[in-house]
Order: C-alpha cells, then sequence, then structure tokens
C-alpha cells in the first residue's frame, strides 16, 4: 500500500510572511499597498502576533504604529502581548502596553500574562507586570495561581517574588496541589537530577 502524502502546508500571505521573517522592508511594503493588518493565518494570528512570538520588535512597533489591534486574539484566545511575556521580552510588552494592551486576559486554559511570565521563569517580567498591576491572585481553568506555574516548573526566583507580593500559598488547585507542595516535588526532582547527574560524572 502507498504511503499517502500529507498536504503541502499553504504558503502564508505576504503580510504574515514578512511579519514572521522580521522583514522590515517587506512588511513596510505590503502595508503601503493596503494590506490588511488584520487578516488572520490559519491558527488566527494576525502580523502582529507573529512579530511578537518571534521577537521582532522594529516589526512589532511598525504595525502597532499603524493600528494593528494589541489584544487581538488568535484561535486560542492568545494575544501578541502573551507572547512576549512568555519569551521574556521586556521593551517588546512595554511597547505593547504603552499602546492599551490589557493586562489581565486569559487564553483559552485561563492563563494571564503574569502566569505565562512565572512559568517560564522571566523574573523581570514577572517583576514588571507586577508593578503594572497584574493580580498575583487570578487563577487559570484548573484553578493553578502564578505561584503555582512558578513552582510547578522551579522558578524559584519568580516563586519568592510572587508570594511576597501576594500570591496564596495555600490554596488549592483542581488537584489538590497548593503552591508550596509543587514547590517541595519540584525541588525534590532537581536535586535527584543533580545526583543523577553527579554521579554519572
Amino acid at each position: 500500500m502507498e504511503k499517502r502524502l500529507q498536504d503541502p502546508i499553504p504558503p502564508l500571505p505576504p503580510l504574515l510572511q514578512a511579519a514572521l521573517d522580521g522583514d522590515y522592508s517587506a512588511l513596510e511594503l505590503r502595508i503601503a499597498t493596503g494590506a490588511d493588518l488584520e487578516m488572520r493565518d490559519d491558527e488566527g494570528n494576525t502580523a502582529l502576533h507573529l512579530s511578537c512570538k518571534m521577537a521582532h520588535e522594529d516589526c512589532a512597533s511598525l504595525l502597532l504604529r499603524l493600528g494593528a489591534s494589541p489584544d487581538a486574539r488568535n484561535n486560542h484566545d492568545e494575544t501578541p502581548a502573551m507572547f512576549a511575556a512568555s519569551t521574556g521580552n521586556q521593551p517588546l510588552l512595554q511597547t505593547l502596553l504603552e499602546r492599551n494592551a490589557q493586562l489581565d486576559l486569559q487564553d483559552h486554559t485561563g492563563q494571564t500574562l503574569l502566569m505565562r511570565a512565572a512559568s517560564n521563569g522571566h523574573y523581570d517580567i514577572v517583576r514588571f507586570l507586577l508593578q503594572r498591576g497584574c493580580d498575583p491572585t487570578r487563577i487559570d481553568e484548573y484553578d493553578n495561581t502564578s505561584l503555582m506555574h512558578a513552582a510547578k516548573q522551579g522558578h524559584f526566583d519568580a516563586f519568592w517574588l510572587l508570594l511576597r507580593k501576594g500570591s496564596p500559598l495555600r490554596a488549592k488547585n483542581r488537584n489538590g496541589k497548593t503552591a508550596l507542595s509543587l514547590f517541595f516535588q519540584s525541588a525534590q526532582k532537581r536535586l535527584i537530577d543533580t545526583l543523577i547527574a553527579q554521579r554519572r560524572e
């Protein structure tokens, strides 16, 4: 039996491809010839989503200056700012907030900017968002707080910062886990991994 070939991935429209590639000149050209700033790819991403996802700050700034929505949502309810928070790009996040991107929007799983930054261990972004007024007590659809996200991934500097700023230590998620229990679970795993690595040396 012949192996069925997968359907080829259709090319992106030129505006979206330029945003994905970080090609500022091509992006400028497509905009000048009337391309729709809010056109979407198959995942619902706009050009601004793609620029932020790939950390193309100059392209994102251009799109924002020309009116691209900083709060556009893709098929997973993700905004451009969520990509900036996930990748730890503070200058880009700052630019989005200066264009009135909302701080406490949630994606399809209920995660906020603060949760994404905490989960990825971006201490400076966590601190920046707390200074801008992000609520550390918000929960996602599984009842996880930002503190729990930091604890699960072993990002202990972000964990202590969130704890000092009022994120609840003993609140439970849907699995009955607290931030404290997740903290110790992650610390134990890190210790075991370290011991295994040392034994192999």
